[in-house]
């Protein structure tokens, strides 16, 4: 593409004329010019990131995913290499891989929920027992509340205590 630069990795952004400012900094264009690259041998450790995405984009096709797993030891390259190799399936098999991975959302998903919901009956349970000790009320009355009307009475009690000036 640029053929008077020798350089195979380009990194574009989003910058006024003069260059004292970033549109953002969340929009960056890297541009890896395959062909510029020679392919190192194999016996070769790879540390540098943008070499490692070089190697990958031309060997991926030559290798297993196994062997990409063992040459890169990295998640990003393991989930390229399964996307790769989800590409090359039928569409049978693609159709079972997505739903797969929907199984798998959905399991973490499901999981953040409950998470959640144990954070906010744990946040419940401890402003009852903070109001039954502060206020001497019957346990039975207090669990039929919900979290917002307990938070409610929480900083009602709250605001007495400061207008009282204790």
């Amino acid at each position: 593409m640029f053929r008077g630069s020798g350089q195979i990795h380009s990194d574009f952004r989003i910058r006024s004329r003069d260059g004292h400012l970033d549109l953002t900094d969340g929009l960056q264009i890297h541009l890896l010019e395959l062909p510029k690259y020679a392919v190192p041998s194999d016996s070769r450790v790879i540390t540098d990131p943008v070499e490692a995405w070089q190697y990958f984009f031309r060997r991926a096709n030559e290798m297993t995913t196994q062997e990409i797993e063992q040459r890169f030891n990295s998640p990003a390259f393991t989930e390229a290499a399964e996307v790769l190799d989800m590409i090359q399936r039928t569409p049978q098999q693609r159709s079972q891989y997505e739903l797969r991975l929907k199984a798998q959302r959905d399991d973490r998903a499901r999981l953040q929920q409950a998470r959640l919901e144990g954070k906010a009956e744990g946040k419940a349970e401890g402003i009852i027992k903070a109001l039954r000790g502060v206020l001497g009320i019957e346990p039975t009355s207090l669990d039929e509340l919900s979290l917002e009307q307990l938070e409610t009475i929480a900083s009602d009690l709250q605001r007495q205590i400061r207008e009282r000036g204790v």
